[in-house]
């Protein structure tokens, strides 16, 4: 009976760690295989971290029926007390220029923010540049959803806006 006992719980426990092994899926009365629907799991919080240089990134949010909602993004920088938070934003994860000193970020329209200025734009300094399309002619700006922003490059920006498809694709130039 020992041994018995032994053995089932050596199968459980190298079940559990084998990487490999893989839960079966229930079959139905028909044979067919059913797949977990991701509605099946109470929401939970999650955590995306992004270093860039001696900055970190992390963004906060749940994953709910299989998909992840960010709602805040908070800065971990060197010499600043604290996390820097800042709410409000459409949350993007390629925010960092590539050489990392500046971020694009989107609470309505694009903002560029140079990162040693981070505190300060959370404490409610403007941003460095703000990006919203191009005038129409009747002297409006851009309307419409603003998405899909990128960095070409360390000083060049692309985004897209409109209310329409296909949007509007615009580049901006940081000047030197």
């Amino acid at each position: 009976m020992k041994l018995l006992a032994i053995l089932l719980l050596w199968a459980a426990c190298s079940s559990k760690s084998d990487p490999t092994s893989r839960r079966e899926e229930p079959a139905k009365p028909d044979g067919q295989i059913t797949r977990e629907d991701p509605r099946d799991h109470p929401p939970f919080k999650i955590e995306y971290r992004r270093k860039c240089n001696d900055v970190t990134a992390v963004w906060r949010g749940m994953r709910e029926y299989g998909e992840d909602y960010y709602n805040e993004i908070s800065f971990e920088i060197p010499g600043t007390k604290g996390p820097v938070h800042l709410k409000d934003l459409k949350l993007e994860l390629n925010i960092f220029s590539p050489d990392c000193r500046h971020v694009l970020l989107l609470p309505d329209v694009y903002h560029i923010v140079r990162v040693d200025r981070l505190a300060a734009y959370a404490a409610g300094a403007p941003p460095d540049y703000v990006l919203a399309g191009k005038p129409d002619p009747k002297g409006e700006y851009g309307t419409g959803v603003f998405r899909d922003g990128r960095w070409i490059s360390n000083g060049e920006v692309q985004y897209d806006w409109g209310c329409c498809d296909p949007p509007t694709t615009s580049r901006f130039v940081l000047p030197k």
